[in-house]
């Protein structure tokens, strides 16, 4: 932080570094402000929210005092949760506002793509490739509705095998990752309004 506080000083540094990214008048350029930042590892060693919140809206202010609309601001994704999302939104006001595109994590373990929110399968709604809508719930509850999302990591990782013995779900092989992946692109996100962009990890 600068002496008062405020991030403005990293603020004007990732502005000149957006600026001078290449940019298109067919596809708009997606700038995703640090990654889950309520990780340990990914936040200096100690999860501070609050003040992740004040650094995402400097950054953000920052980025749109360009006046491109070509470029999309996206908070860091967290590792998945409501409760980081609802932290965020308590500790600065102007949180809420200041994406275009809200990133997420969901991470469905060793479900299928039909194992979902939207039609009510998700015995473990956390684990599920919407999971994203957990989080949106918390932006709608501060006044964002209608929220689009990109999913920036999610997959199967190989020999997950979580709810194998809980709900019977196989654990996770080359080709259970390849088939999931593929009818979650197919039948699933690109169906559904909110998703921008599914980003397997």
């Amino acid at each position: 932080a600068d002496p008062d506080g405020s991030y403005k000083s990293m603020a004007e540094a990732v502005k000149r570094v957006v600026n001078d990214l290449p940019k298109s008048d067919v596809y708009p350029i997606y700038i995703e402000v640090w990654n889950e930042p309520n990780l340990t590892v990914e936040w200096s060693g100690e999860v501070n929210l609050a003040e992740y919140a004040r650094f995402f809206v400097d950054v953000s202010k920052a980025i749109r005092s360009l006046g491109d609309d070509r470029i999309r601001v996206m908070n860091g994704a967290f590792a998945l949760s409501p409760e980081s999302t609802e932290e965020c939104c308590k500790a600065h006001p102007d949180f809420v506002n200041a994406f275009d595109v809200w990133a997420s994590h969901p991470y469905p373990q060793n479900h299928p793509p039909e194992y979902n929110i939207h039609d009510g399968t998700a015995k473990v709604p956390e684990h599920s490739i919407d999971a994203y809508l957990l989080e949106t719930a918390v932006l709608e509850k501060y006044g964002r509705k209608n929220v689009p999302v990109m999913i920036t990591e999610t997959g199967y990782s190989l020999g997950e095998d979580v709810f194998l013995k809980t709900e019977g779900y196989p654990t996770i092989n080359e080709s259970t990752r390849a088939d999931y992946m593929m009818r979650a692109f197919r039948d699933y996100w690109s169906k559904w309004p909110e998703i921008v962009a599914g980003l397997p990890f």
